[in-house]
């Protein structure tokens, strides 16, 4: 079944989330924000939904290696920026 027709059908019980509304949720989603009754209600559609948990399990992977590369990134980079570029970019905020 398509994520259109499954969201069509999913839009006519009553609480469900769509597929397209799982994707405004999913940041919340990852960073424990969402309420306990909208986790169920994710979290009932993520058993449903092959294709939504499998987009939310690509999400969390692309986050994961962000962090990763981030924290494992050299920090050296910094010492090339220019003092006065720096200065004119926090001047400019």
């Amino acid at each position: 079944m398509s994520r259109s027709i499954k969201g069509q059908f999913l839009k006519r019980v009553y609480g469900m989330l769509t597929c397209r509304e799982i994707e405004g949720f999913i940041l919340a989603y990852l960073d424990g924000e969402l309420t306990r009754k909208q986790l169920t209600t994710f979290k009932i559609h993520l058993l449903i939904c092959r294709e939504c948990r499998e987009y939310v399990e690509a999400y969390q992977r692309a986050v994961d290696i962000n962090k990763e590369v981030l924290r494992a990134s050299d920090k050296t980079y910094l010492k090339d920026i220019p003092d006065d570029l720096i200065e004119a970019i926090l001047k400019s905020k």
